[in-house]
């Protein structure tokens, strides 16, 4: 059981990312919401500390760690990209270490299926200034 701070902070951390899961889902091609059910992905962590993943259109609670009966993720409505991005999130959450801007696509181009006014936002806002989970600056490079 992780302690109720080392708790408190993994629930802040995957509210900051359920803010860019909401930012990606409301552009470009709209991953991580359904317009069929009206329902946006979330993530969330239970009292052990443990990571899941809501999907936004089978609505399913997916365990988002490796088990030992193959880690299969039933009821996960994206594809294998998307997969290993919630993969990076969940690591995000877990550790605090910040996520490398790749994953995120800022400020890079070429995006597959995207548009460039599809990737409006080029950066995530940061719950609080200066704290993202890219560990770069709100207001600036950040480096």
């Amino acid at each position: 059981m992780p302690t109720k701070n080392k708790l408190t902070l993994k629930q802040q951390r995957a509210e900051q990312v359920n803010q860019a899961i909401r930012i990606i889902a409301d552009h470009g091609r709209r991953f991580f919401y359904s317009h069929a059910v009206n329902r946006y992905a979330n993530m969330e962590v239970d009292q052990r500390g443990k990571v899941w993943f809501i999907d936004s259109y089978s609505g399913k609670r997916i365990f988002t760690h490796e088990t030992v009966w193959g880690g299969k993720w039933r009821g996960f409505s994206n594809g294998g990209t998307l997969r290993q991005l919630v993969e990076n999130f969940r690591d995000y959450i877990r550790t605090g270490e910040p996520m490398n801007p790749f994953y995120l696509g800022l400020r890079r181009g070429g995006h597959e299926g995207c548009s460039r006014a599809g990737r409006r936002p080029s950066r995530v806002p940061p719950a609080r200034a200066g704290s993202s989970m890219t560990g770069r600056s709100a207001y600036g490079s950040g480096r």
